[in-house]
């Protein structure tokens, strides 16, 4: 037994010849060589009749003396082996050079950057500086070349630089329309804005795979529900497939169901179509894995798979379409979810699984998984946790709304915003305080979500009392006031400008509430050093309250360029009254 443990078949000199004269400077094949010589024995013999020889595997059974089973195994050793040898091949090619060209088209780095601007976005919108975003990405979970890349244009804005020629210069960080769309967002005062579309279109860019896989689940799914067999239609689909990956994919899928037929059903943890989906979870996501687990089980492989086609092409729609153009519409054979194979997967070990099986019966509106879903709040990861908030929120499940709000008081910041969110699409006005009592947030994007999230649903004057509470207090609530100004803070602002004259944000909040209390802030604005939208808001607020004392700082602003010349109008208006 000790021997037979040591046995290794190995690669013939001739073999290895006829390799090299068929892929000479190929540098890919020499990385598969590599990779197949660092295999441990049992796995490397099969690997090479298997891979290389093409032998069958119950002809490599008789030629290692083995049972089937354990060639089966061997080759799925192989398989996992080999993925985990390429990957380290690839990121150790990486780290060797700048990233070029090749670097820059690739599938990862693109979904990388779109997170990044998403994230970078999110940031200028909650109201946090451009210099300290590009601190926050350059430390947070991205690869080392793109933290990098954020470090490098940190320090040139610091040094004066505009964000767009920083990014010229970081080959990392772009996009074809990324400087320039960069550039108009800086130009316009709108710059979330701008990176939000940057984002819309490196994704539009990602989603080629995604509709193959939809093309590739509706063509299978039409195919078995006209009466065609399931390793006929996984024949002809070969066809369909175009990229290499899902091709070779849907090969070992065909293999797979050919071994099964006459296999040992007790060798196989999961049905054929579903163990290979679970081999190659960078190209199928968890949730086809577990709908063709159900499907595979339960009979109804062929409207599942249709039903996956329409889900997929719904989720691209989403990211090309803006928030709230898209109507809800409920998506026909979805109902075969409700299964126990499904809610199997919502204890899986595997937190991607936990958080896809939620997301599956919330999409397929599936009612009674509402409490489930509630129960998820309590996971011990924070991604299963936000999969089951918007699980809820698909389901409109209303009974889980004080779960909900116990989730603003959740360990993680993105936990917080997305149940501020859910509290906002479900118009849960009971949790209005609860929202109110968060404010502020010690990160800045979840406070942004709070105010969001009571704008949303109307609750302005709660949002304005807590504002005036927290000014009291000495935190900061000002912003809030000035986008929602109030009479009744009328007090709290006066006091605050007696305190702080160049207080601009209180300035313009008293402005809007129409006291001349304001007048002195309002024209230290116009003749400050302020641009743009601060200095045209406080000569605005000046015409309206119609003080004279204000016209010799408008005539100044106009005549350094920070007002139009039609405001020298304005002022000959305010000096003859």
């Amino acid at each position: 037994m000790h021997l037979r443990r040591l046995s290794e078949i190995p690669m013939p000199p001739a073999m290895i010849d006829k390799m090299r004269e068929s892929v000479a400077g190929d540098p890919a094949a020499d990385a598969a060589r590599e990779a197949i010589d660092r295999l441990p024995n049992g796995a490397r013999s099969a690997a090479i009749l298997f891979f290389i020889e093409g032998m069958k595997q119950a002809e490599i059974a008789e030629f290692l003396e083995i049972s089937l089973a354990a060639v089966k195994a061997r080759i799925r050793d192989a398989r996992a082996g080999l993925q985990k040898e390429m990957v380290y091949m690839a990121k150790r090619s990486v780290r060797k050079d700048e990233p070029g060209e090749e670097f820059s088209r690739s599938l990862n780095h693109r979904l990388e950057l779109a997170r990044w601007y998403r994230e970078f976005s999110e940031m200028i919108d909650a109201g946090i500086t451009l210099v300290r975003s590009l601190l926050m990405l350059s430390e947070g979970n991205y690869s080392q070349t793109i933290r990098d890349a954020a470090a490098k244009v940190r320090l040139s804005v610091e040094s004066g630089s505009t964000l767009s020629d920083a990014l010229r210069n970081e080959p990392a960080l772009q996009t074809p329309e990324a400087v320039a769309l960069v550039n108009v967002g800086e130009v316009g005062g709108m710059l979330e804005l701008s990176l939000a579309n940057l984002v819309r279109c490196i994704e539009s860019r990602n989603i080629q795979r995604d509709i193959e896989l939809c093309t590739l689940f509706r063509s299978l799914g039409e195919m078995l529900s006209s009466g065609v067999g399931i390793l006929h239609a996984f024949t002809c689909a070969i066809e369909v497939a175009q990229e290499p990956e899902i091709k070779q994919a849907v090969r070992e899928i065909i293999d797979s169901i050919n071994n099964y037929k006459d296999a040992d059903r007790s060798v196989w943890e999961l049905p054929p179509v579903t163990q290979v989906l679970a081999n190659h979870p960078d190209i199928f996501p968890p949730m086809a894995r577990i709908a063709t687990h159900v499907g595979e089980c339960t009979g109804t492989l062929d409207p599942l798979l249709k039903w996956l086609a329409e889900e997929r092409a719904l989720e691209i729609a989403k990211r090309l379409v803006p928030s709230g153009m898209l109507t809800e519409q409920k998506i026909p054979g979805g109902e075969s979810l409700d299964d126990d194979i499904t809610r199997a997967y919502l204890r899986d070990d595997s937190p991607a699984l936990r958080a896809a099986a939620i997301m599956l019966l919330a999409r397929a509106e599936v009612k009674s998984a509402g409490p489930e879903a509630v129960a998820l709040l309590a996971d011990s990861d924070a991604e299963v946790r936000k999969s089951a908030i918007r699980a809820i929120v698909d389901i409109k499940f209303r009974a889980g709304a004080k779960s909900l709000i116990d989730c603003l008081d959740d360990a993680d910041a993105s936990v917080q915003r997305e149940a501020a969110k859910a509290i906002a699409e479900l118009q849960l006005h009971e949790a209005a305080g609860a929202i109110a009592t968060a404010i502020p947030s010690d990160d800045l994007r979840t406070n942004h979500a709070l105010i969001s999230a009571l704008e949303s649903m109307g609750e302005i004057d709660v949002l304005t009392s807590r504002a005036i509470e927290m000014v009291k207090s000495g935190k900061p609530g000002m912003h809030i006031l000035m986008n929602h100004p109030t009479p009744a803070a009328a007090d709290v602002l006066i006091a605050e400008l007696q305190r702080n004259p160049t207080w601009n944000t209180a300035a313009i909040a008293l402005g809007r509430i129409g006291r001349r209390e304001a007048v002195p802030g309002l024209i230290n604005i116009v003749a400050g050093p302020n641009w743009s939208w601060w200095v045209y808001t406080a000569a605005n607020l000046l015409r309206d309250l119609g003080d004279p004392s204000a016209a010799p700082a408008i005539r100044q602003a106009v005549e350094e360029g920070k007002l139009s010349k039609e405001y020298l109008k304005v002022a000959e208006d305010l000096e003859g009254r």
